[in-house]
Formats: C-alpha cells, sequence, structure tokens
C-alpha cells in the first residue's frame, strides 16, 4: 500500500517495525526487521541462489506492485520479513498484531493545481515536476473532473473545467514562507516549460480547508467511474500499476 502521499512516504512496508503473524500450519510467528526468525535463513536460502535474476527482473522505478516484496530481503542480506509481509494479501501468513513506526505531520502544506489540455504533454512534464520533490502529485483527467463536477456541485469551484489533465502538486515545509517559495519556484518552471509539455494554467492553494476540499473532491469522484451505466462503462482491471516517469508518452 502506498497512497497519494507515497513520493514522500513511501510504502508502508518501509515503515513496519514488527509483526506477530500466523503461518500455515498454526504457528504463531513475531517477524521483526533483523531477520532472527527461524524463516528467515530458510526464506534467505530459497532468495540467495537467483539474486541475480532477482536483480535484472527489479522494477526500474520506487513503486513496485508486482510479486512478493522480496527485494528489502536482499537489501538486508536475509532479513526483513516483517517487511516482506506487507503487500502479501495474507498468502504468505495471517498478519494479527502490527507496530508501526510514525512520521511527523508537515507543519505547512500547498497545493498547486498545473492544468494540461493533454494528457500527453501532462506525461511529459511530470519528470521535471518531480525534480521539485513535491510530496504528492495526483492526477484528475478530464472525464473524472467532468464526472465529480456534474455529481457534487459543491466541488464544481475548485475543480478546474475544459482541461484534458490536472495535477494536484503538493509541496510542504515548516512555514509558510517555504512552502510558498517551494510553490513559486515549481509554478515559474510549469509556466516556462516548452509547448510540447507546457500547460495551460496554474492554482496555487494556500488555505488548509480549500486544500482538504480538494482532495475530498478527488477521493470522491473516483467511485463515480464504475457507476458510469453507458456502452462504455469503466470495468474492473488491474488498479495500482506503476512506471517509470522518465519513461514518458512520446
Amino acid at each position: 500500500a502506498t497512497g497519494a502521499h507515497s513520493l514522500e512516504y513511501g510504502y508502508i512496508g518501509e515503515h513496519i517495525r514488527s509483526l506477530r503473524v500466523v503461518s500455515a500450519d498454526g504457528d504463531i510467528v513475531d517477524l521483526d526487521r533483523e531477520g532472527k526468525e527461524p524463516w528467515a535463513a530458510d526464506v534467505w536460502d530459497l532468495l540467495k541462489d537467483n539474486r541475480q535474476l532477482l536483480a535484472q527482473a527489479k522494477p526500474k522505478c520506487r513503486r513496485n506492485g508486482s510479486g512478493y516484496n522480496v527485494y528489502p530481503i536482499l537489501a538486508s542480506d536475509g532479513g526483513n520479513l516483517a517487511e516482506l509481509m506487507a503487500g502479501a494479501e495474507g498468502t504468505l501468513a495471517i498478519v494479527t498484531q502490527a507496530r508501526l513506526g510514525l512520521v511527523d505531520v508537515p507543519a505547512v502544506k500547498g497545493l498547486l493545481q498545473v492544468n494540461f489540455d493533454s494528457l500527453g504533454k501532462m506525461a511529459r512534464a511530470v519528470p521535471l515536476i518531480l525534480e521539485h520533490k513535491p510530496s504528492a502529485c495526483e492526477l484528475m483527467d478530464g472525464g473524472l473532473l467532468s464526472l465529480a463536477r456534474e455529481a457534487y456541485s459543491q466541488y464544481r469551484h475548485i475543480l478546474p473545467d475544459g482541461v484534458a489533465a490536472s495535477l494536484l502538486v503538493e509541496m510542504t515545509g515548516n512555514s509558510s514562507g517555504e512552502v510558498a517559495e517551494k510553490l513559486r519556484q515549481l509554478r515559474l518552471m510549469v509556466e516556462g516549460l516548452p509547448a510540447e509539455k507546457g500547460c495551460i494554467g496554474t492554482h496555487e492553494i494556500i488555505e488548509s480547508d480549500e486544500q482538504a476540499k480538494v482532495w475530498e473532491a478527488r477521493k470522491a469522484a473516483v467511485p463515480l467511474l464504475f457507476r458510469n451505466k453507458s456502452a462504455s462503462q469503466t470495468g474492473a482491471g488491474v488498479e495500482g500499476m506503476a512506471g517509470d516517469p522518465a519513461r514518458r508518452a512520446g
């Protein structure tokens, strides 16, 4: 699991400190990040002989939802079984208790809506936006925006109309001045991009209440895709795919 702020905080697995799990044969086992439990040696023996093959198959992007989370085990030379369980969805063991690490809540947040007249331009702009280290960079495409504007009148004033794509880019910092400067630098960059990756407008959202409404609007809009009863109704498929942002649309 990741979420909208995975750019800042990564996977949930990275924040697991220990787990209590029930194995397939009914044993109750405590797992931590040190790899001291009996399973650790067996898992390491299973993986180490295929280390080179696994390294070649590793996706070249930070977000990876493919298969079991074996790479932290390889990185720790045999430990990290607790992190292996994250994303296994109960197929390796059933988690009954979890101890998690916490992160500090940012003192100040700010949003920049960046609007585009094509998905291709948006895709080409994303790697440059990521260079500014946002804590979130979320997309609402034109179809989703239209559905949300029609269904939720309370969000119409914050959802752009007539655009092909709108990115919600969040910046955080320790003070209002720091966040304002980050937003200013980001806005200057995106507004100065060449035509093939250029935006058609930006909008800063500073007030926390307005930011919350934008995130609420996006969360409320996604289920609308599955309520469309037309012939082109969206069907369930593969969700949460990831790719290298550098391999953007041509």
